[in-house]
């Protein structure tokens, strides 16, 4: 037992197949950076999102009417509303609304892990569905203007207020 103790160790280190397969690239550099954004903004152009997100906004709607349905769980209804504002706003940040992606983001947070709403609270969720709904089909793009920061605010004021306790 004394013997092993005594003899050195080797260590082994196995070749990195990653970094010989992609080399020393910079990813951080600038001309690939504005290369790949062009390429992002040209793939977005390409994208109508109201018509692309139409089907979602239709589910979005129908997932609100469980609400007020006896039959069907509200904590399945606010699952579902929960993962569809949550897949809207990451498109849209995407695709050129970032108005769409905020109403989103407060209902996403306002719907997280909810089991059950009040009145009160299930009138603030269709308060963002219909915000939802009116950006989509009149293709609201961009932030909304002043408008559109009014009702983004006025939604997450909401929000805040319903959620501190």
């Amino acid at each position: 037992m004394g013997d092993k103790a005594k003899e050195p160790l080797e260590v082994i280190t196995p070749p990195n197949k990653l970094k010989q397969l992609v080399g020393n690239a910079r990813l951080s550099d600038d001309k690939t950076v504005a290369k790949a954004e062009q390429a992002q903004k040209a793939a977005a152009a390409k994208v109508d999102l109201p018509t692309e997100a139409k089907p979602m906004m239709e589910m979005l709607r129908e997932r609100y009417a469980w609400l007020d349905d006896p039959d069907m769980s509200k904590e399945r209804a606010l699952n579902e509303i929960f993962g569809i504002a949550h897949d809207l706003r990451g498109m849209s940040g995407n695709f050129g609304y970032p108005l769409l992606a905020r109403v989103c983001a407060s209902l996403s947070r306002f719907t997280d892990g909810r089991k059950t709403v009040n009145k009160k609270e299930q009138e603030a969720v269709k308060a963002h569905v219909d915000a939802i709904t009116v950006i989509l089909l009149n293709k609201i793009s961009g932030t909304g203007g002043k408008v559109g920061a009014e009702i983004a605010d006025g939604l997450e004021a909401a929000v805040t207020a319903l959620t501190d306790d």
